[in-house]
């Protein structure tokens, strides 16, 4: 007899594209879907997040609430840079005492921060947002531009803070595959080949049963992850673009 199948989390930094891949995987997994970022307060599981983040007292009910959620196996994607460091160290022992297994995006730290700084300063942080702002550059409209120090200053305060969470995930003993973003939406035909590597290890079956190669092509090589591609027709963007990259290359 098969041993029950473990639960599955994305783990994330926003603008990293894994809310598009918990959408592909998550018809195709044996486990039910509690969705992209359940712990917000008015998503599945925002109550959770809203007990620990009450008085100390509530934190044995927050983690009673975590368990209880996390007892049943369930597939969701969550974006560590959103909720405290107290809070994510909260779910990865949560992770753990449930027997989870974690599949982990990552991206280039200047394509996702210039990814990042063009959705705040443009209040865009959806595909079909970046549509319509490279239709209005393209037409003569301008953008704000960008406070270089405060810049400087997120990128210093991310790239520390994905090396502290990098390092508290490596302490626990969670199974973890890695993904690249570059992988998944910027290799060609190779992206099939990645994608059936998660597919497996979050305990999906053969995917080409359900999804052929063309459908699973046109979603991840849509080209909607490339927002940083809008500073082509705006000036303040092509210096935020720089300033970004400059600030990585000094602390990454």
């Amino acid at each position: 007899m098969n041993a029950p199948l473990s639960g599955c989390v994305i783990l994330s930094a926003r603008r990293s594209g894994a809310r598009v891949l918990q959408r592909l995987l998550a018809p195709l997994l044996p486990l039910p879907s509690a969705g992209s970022e359940p712990f917000v307060w008015h998503h599945p599981l925002g109550q959770v997040s809203r007990q620990f983040h009450q008085a100390d007292p509530a934190l044995a009910p927050a983690r009673v609430l975590l368990d209880e959620a996390l007892a049943r196996p369930v597939f969701f994607h969550h974006n560590h840079d959103i909720e405290s460091g107290e809070f994510n160290l909260f779910v990865l022992d949560g992770l753990v005492r449930a027997g989870y297994r974690v599949l982990r995006v990552q991206r280039d730290p200047a394509e996702r921060l210039v990814s990042a700084c063009v959705a705040a300063l443009l209040e865009a942080p959806e595909a079909a947002d970046i549509a319509r702002w490279r239709a209005r550059l393209q037409a003569g409209g301008s953008v704000p531009e960008p406070d270089e120090a405060l810049l400087r200053q997120g990128v210093r305060q991310d790239l520390a803070y994905e090396r502290w969470f990098a390092e508290q995930l490596a302490a626990r003993p969670l199974p973890v595959r890695t993904l690249r973003h570059e992988a998944l939406f910027r290799a060609g035909t190779a992206v099939l080949g990645t994608f059936d590597q998660a597919l497996a290890f979050a305990g999906g079956g053969d995917r080409r049963a359900r999804v052929d190669d063309a459908a699973l092509l046109r979603q991840l090589l849509s080209g909607a992850h490339h927002s940083a591609g809008l500073r082509a027709w705006s000036p303040a963007l092509a210096r935020a673009h720089a300033i970004i990259v400059d600030e990585v290359a000094k602390h990454a």
